[in-house]
């Protein structure tokens, strides 16, 4: 691993949060030592007045590094390539032709509304996903989850009184969330941007390859693999997760490759797919209780939990290896 030079790298973030994957991909594969604190959404972890001091806008990720607190996936990939020169170098000089291509694809990449993505495909998942990784059960959970979260946010507005302000912001976010992953249309409109830029990836891979010899591995601009592909990574990951990987894999026979060299990527494997098999048992007893006494159940839950931290210890899975 690359050294940190003096202090210590700290990531606080969610193991299932979009960008905050972006983060410890980032922190992967630029080979970096650094420790993890995973952040409750649904407790007070982002609402106290200490993360705030971090972000105020209480969002995860976030880096802390000598005192410096830095939040917002885009803006820690550039503060790791600034303060890491030694370590591979994500984002490319921006004077160089390379580095404005990166930054465009990481642009484009950003430009897909993912939150609408997430929960549209989940909350529509009958409608336009196929082989979704949640269950049934998890999928009515999650949607009942967005319409509680007003009330949440008001819990903590009360108990912070200070953040007031913000807490009543984050009310009107998820509310509009909510609405916007409940109509199919919207939804449909936001998959619709997200496969032109689909489109869009596979051309440029098309021009990429034109470099390579059949079977040579390359990624989307080239032999290294860079930000562009960061963002890359866990936008597929994503797909995956939520059952519209099929956008990919029935209409972009390049970019398809290029998930599947992705999923042999150690730092990928690590970030985008042990992460998932937990949540993925945890979400299922949800489904199997309604089946079977209230007591067995509690057991299976534990059960559950059990497998989800004995899997991950033994897949060296970040929170309990950094």
């Amino acid at each position: 691993m690359a050294s940190t030079g003096k202090g210590r790298l700290t990531l606080y973030y969610h193991p299932f949060s979009y960008f905050s994957q972006r983060a410890a991909l980032t922190l992967e594969e630029k080979g970096l030592d650094y420790d993890v604190k995973i952040i409750d959404h649904h407790s007070d972890d982002n609402k106290n007045p200490t993360f705030l001091k971090m972000n105020p806008e209480g969002e995860v990720p976030v880096i802390t590094y000598n005192g410096q607190n830095v939040p917002d996936s885009n803006k820690i990939l550039d503060f790791l390539d600034e303060q890491f020169i030694d370590s591979p170098k994500l984002q490319p000089d921006e004077g160089s032709p390379e580095g404005q291509k990166v930054r465009q694809w990481r642009n484009r990449i950003n430009n897909i509304v993912i939150e609408i993505v997430t929960f549209g495909a989940i909350i529509q998942k009958e409608h336009i996903t196929k082989n979704s990784q949640f269950p049934g059960a998890s999928t009515r959970m999650i949607g009942e989850k967005l319409k509680t979260t007003e009330d949440m946010c008001k819990k903590y507005s009360a108990k912070y009184p200070e953040n007031k302000e913000l807490f009543e912001k984050k009310v009107i976010k998820f509310r509009e969330l909510h609405q916007s992953a409940s109509d199919l249309d919207v939804v449909k409109k936001e998959i619709e941007n997200l496969d032109t830029v689909l489109d869009e990836i596979e051309q440029q891979l098309q021009e990429t390859s034109q470099d390579f010899a059949e079977g040579e591995e390359h990624w989307l601009l080239g032999k290294t693999f860079t930000a562009a592909d960061v963002f890359l990574a866990v936008l597929l990951s994503r797909l995956r997760l939520v059952g519209l990987i099929h956008h990919v894999q029935d209409r972009q026979p390049l970019l398809t490759a290029y998930y599947d060299r992705l999923q042999e990527r150690p730092s990928f494997k690590k970030v985008c797919m042990l992460s998932l098999s937990p949540i993925i048992w945890i979400m299922a007893v949800q489904k199997i209780k309604k089946t079977v006494p209230v007591l067995l159940g509690i057991g299976l839950v534990g059960v559950a939990l059990a497998f989800g931290y004995k899997y991950i210890k033994e897949n060296d899975w970040s929170p309990f290896t950094k």
